[in-house]
């Protein structure tokens, strides 16, 4: 008796639930989690490599010092920059010069600047209208 108040406090009609329904949605569900997330057999690993930093030590605006000096130096601009944190503590540039191919990859930190990577050769790939992108990744419809 105490279980149908309840059920019946928090709204709940146990009579018109549908089984069927019930087993639909948690099938869905149970899709859509089985192709979420990484493949099979990945593992998370730290990966040391070198980088070339600009600590906050030696240049208080270290950000702004080690790009002018890589826009003087090589003509770079930023093409694109993303948070690599929730907290936007760590920023991630990509920085490139499209004339000459160079390209490189800057982490930002409060602390320092640091160039992850760099090279030459730049590539430049363009989704291709027909890729699966999959509902949740579609851009929205304006």
């Amino acid at each position: 008796m105490g279980r149908e108040a309840d059920k019946e406090a928090l709204g709940l009609n146990v009579s018109r639930i549908n089984p069927l329904k019930v087993l639909l949605l948690a099938l869905l569900l149970s899709i859509s989690v089985a192709h979420a997330g990484p493949p099979e057999g990945m593992v998370k690993q730290m990966i040391p490599f070198p980088a070339m930093c600009l600590p906050a030590t030696v240049e208080k605006h270290h950000f702004a010092a080690l790009m002018g000096a890589l826009i003087n130096d090589y003509g770079v601009h930023i093409s694109m920059t993303f948070s690599a944190t929730l907290d936007q503590s760590k920023r991630v540039a990509i920085i490139e010069n499209p004339a000459t191919g160079l390209a490189g990859v800057l982490m930002i930190m409060d602390d320092q600047t640091c160039i992850a990577f760099s090279g030459e050769d730049r590539q430049v790939y363009i989704r291709p209208p027909d890729h699966p992108v999959g509902a949740e990744n579609e851009a929205p419809k304006t």
